[in-house]
């Protein structure tokens, strides 16, 4: 196979813990008014930046390898970022890969705790996909309408793939993105369970997983 392009993708998996001096983490209690920390300008920004920065290590391109990181950092209170270990590992140059763009991060906008400025530990998983993926090009078009919030552009891209593949997931999952940027919370919810139900009967891909669409409902829906 001749690997003609390579993705990388990844999601967050934002974990409600601040960090309390050197004792360990503190669950908030969940009557306690939360804010998240934000990289500038939100997620999909965050999305770029991530696909910019991150360059595939030669040895890994070379022996055609796969591999996800799991990268635990803080968020301070002024927003600074502070790796604090590898949870999960692909394999050496790819782990260095992930903490150095994770530390080549500007400063995000601190999450708060009833209005007071705390740090916040995040895990991010960035996984390294080599692929060999014609479709690949028209999905990262529209994610990039997406990102800057031409939301008809896109939603007229998804609509004319969608007249062959009107069970596609992974254009599912982009419908789901700009749902969820409107803020039509109802509406994504209902996609995302319907996501999760043809991913399972059929097949999640590389693109759209199993475990990300568990994620966006957990963060997005399990309390509406």
């Amino acid at each position: 196979m001749t690997l003609n392009f390579w993705l990388i993708t990844f999601f967050f998996m934002m974990t409600l813990h601040t960090v309390q001096g050197q004792s360990g983490n503190h669950i908030p209690d969940s009557r306690q008014e939360q804010t998240m920390p934000e990289f500038p300008g939100g997620e999909y920004l965050l999305s770029d930046f991530i696909s910019k920065e991150l360059k595939y290590p030669a040895d890994a391109r070379s022996n055609k390898t796969d591999g996800r990181v799991l990268v635990r950092f803080v968020v301070d209170e002024n927003g600074k970022i502070s790796v604090q270990n590898i949870v999960s590992s692909g394999q050496p140059s790819l782990d260095s890969e992930a903490v150095r763009v994770v530390r080549q991060m500007p400063d995000w906008t601190p999450g708060t705790v009833n209005g007071k400025k705390v740090k916040v530990m995040y895990t991010l998983p960035i996984t390294f996909e080599l692929q060999n993926n014609d479709t690949l090009p028209i999905y990262k078009s529209i994610l990039t309408a997406i990102k800057k919030r031409e939301f008809a552009k896109a939603e007229k891209k998804i609509t004319a793939l969608q007249k062959d593949h009107a069970n596609d997931i992974d254009l599912l999952k982009l419908q789901a993105f700009i749902l969820l940027e409107k803020k039509k919370m109802a509406a994504f919810c209902e996609l995302i369970q319907q996501i999760y139900f043809i991913g399972d009967q059929t097949k999640f891909t590389d693109f759209t997983s199993k475990e990300e669409i568990n994620f966006y409902y957990t963060e997005h829906c399990s309390k509406l």
